[in-house]
């Protein structure tokens, strides 16, 4: 996280990066006659722009000069809701009508245009909600804060800022600013995330949790307050490290200087791959409506079954793991020759195979893999002919070399499988690659291979 500064009536600071450095700003009264304004307004906490409309005819009687710009979520350019290049350089204070979140996105769009007269502009909030922890002026005060203005009797004061830059790989994807916190955390479903933290390129530790939170002194009263950090004084200069939810009794948040520059290191997120996986492997037990017959009734799901347990297993949830294998076990006690289109795949014998290894029935899983063998060493030379062919499309046509040809395939893919099994690896390489000498986009040789190769096969 870098740091960077930005000023307001009470004036701010800004930085941030993740990575951390700073921008600094004077903190001291203004020798000149404030009479420049600019308003930035939330209209959905103003509606017609009633109040706007009041403040801009109260400083006008005052002999102020103000212009008006609504803050919106911008669908296009470098800015989430204002730009600051509508801004005048003249301008010697901003005004922002709405609330926290209102004066948060102000700040950061300001220090986000690198415009260094603009950036030194101090802001006032003003409350139009609820409540407001930074916008401490509200709809009843702003007027005796308005004649302060006027008056020259007020301070400026500055807040650090955080600037972060989100790298993949070598690649910069993102670089954004914040005045109270960057907040790293998981997307989708929940899951723990590995956290390798460094400061100044040297390694300071990991943490398993939820997500981190890099805050600045501004933010230490908000969501890093709720999981357990300290609270800073606002005018300070440090940055706030603090896990979300660790996965271990003694972690605590961490002070650094703001000039140190903070990086984290996303863990390789296998848990989220394992979670979506389980999801999509759960996915195909439903068949699409238009299906024409969709799934049909006995038909076993030998190969989800038993990924799907893998995936468990690598969560760390056996018992689930455990569930998933033991549905895996069951099924075809024998390949079968004579196939229809709704018999079961003579290969699922291979995951039952693997789902009794995995449940520690080392006798049965053997028993799996030598059927295998046995039926294409038996059968690979056949003479196969079909006596029934009923297909929904007419056009569709199967000859017998065709027939003859994907007999041999089959046998040949089952003897390799079975010498993965039984551990025979240089084997079971050689098996497919004659299968895939035959039918070279043969789905099932191709991932095996890639296991292999993985092993070093």
């Amino acid at each position: 996280m870098h740091r960077h500064t930005e000023h307001w009536i009470n004036r701010q600071k800004n930085s941030m990066q993740l990575n951390a450095v700073a921008y600094r700003g004077s903190k001291q009264i203004q020798d000149f006659v404030m009479n420049k304004f600019y308003i930035i307004t939330n209209n959905e906490k103003d509606k017609n722009l009633e109040f706007t409309d009041r403040v801009v005819d109260y400083l006008g009687k005052r002999g102020g000069h103000c212009e008006v710009q609504l803050a919106g979520r911008q669908t296009a350019g470098p800015f989430h809701y204002t730009d600051p290049r509508k801004i005048p350089e003249e301008t010697q204070c901003i005004i922002v009508l709405g609330g926290d979140g209102t004066l948060l996105q102000a700040a950061r769009d300001i220090q986000a245009a690198h415009d260094k007269k603009r950036s030194q502009i101090p802001l006032l909030g003003v409350n139009l909600g609820n409540l407001g922890f930074l916008a401490e002026v509200d709809r009843q005060s702003v007027y005796q804060a308005l004649d302060k203005l006027t008056e020259d009797v007020y301070e400026v004061e500055e807040r650090m800022m955080l600037s972060g830059t989100v790298y993949r790989g070598d690649r910069v994807i993102g670089k954004d600013i914040a005045l109270n916190d960057i907040v790293i955390a998981r997307e989708g479903p929940l899951r723990v995330v590995r956290f390798k933290n460094f400061v100044n390129d040297e390694y300071l530790n990991s943490y398993n949790a939820d997500g981190i939170i890099i805050s600045t002194p501004t933010g230490s009263t908000g969501y890093s307050l709720s999981v357990g950090g300290p609270i800073v004084s606002p005018s300070g200069e440090m940055t706030i490290m603090t896990p979300i939810a660790p996965h271990t009794l003694n972690s605590r948040s961490i002070v650094f200087p703001a000039e140190d520059v903070i990086t984290v290191e996303m863990g390789e997120g296998r848990h989220q791959d394992y979670e979506k996986a389980i999801r999509l492997l759960t996915d195909t037990f439903t068949y699409p409506d238009n299906l024409g017959e969709g799934k049909l009734p006995n038909v076993l799901d030998n190969i989800a079954e038993y990924y799907i347990g893998c995936c468990y297993d690598a969560l760390h949830a056996t018992e689930e793991a455990a569930r998933w294998w033991e549905k895996a076990s069951v099924g075809l006690d024998e390949p079968s020759a004579a196939l229809y289109y709704n018999d079961q795949p003579s290969d699922t014998i291979f995951y039952q195979g693997l789902a009794n290894a995995a449940l520690g029935r080392t006798e049965k899983a053997a028993r799996c893999y030598h059927q295998l063998k046995s039926f294409g060493e038996k059968h690979i030379f056949d003479e196969v002919s079909y006596d029934y062919f009923a297909v929904s499309l007419p056009e569709l046509e199967v000859f017998p070399s065709d027939i003859k040809l994907r007999n041999t395939i089959d046998c040949k893919y089952l003897m390799a499988l079975s010498a993965i099994g039984l551990g025979d690896y240089e084997k079971a390489r050689d098996g497919l690659d004659e299968v895939l000498a035959l039918q070279g986009n043969h789905q099932g040789a191709i991932e095996h291979v890639r296991y292999l190769e993985e092993m070093g096969v």
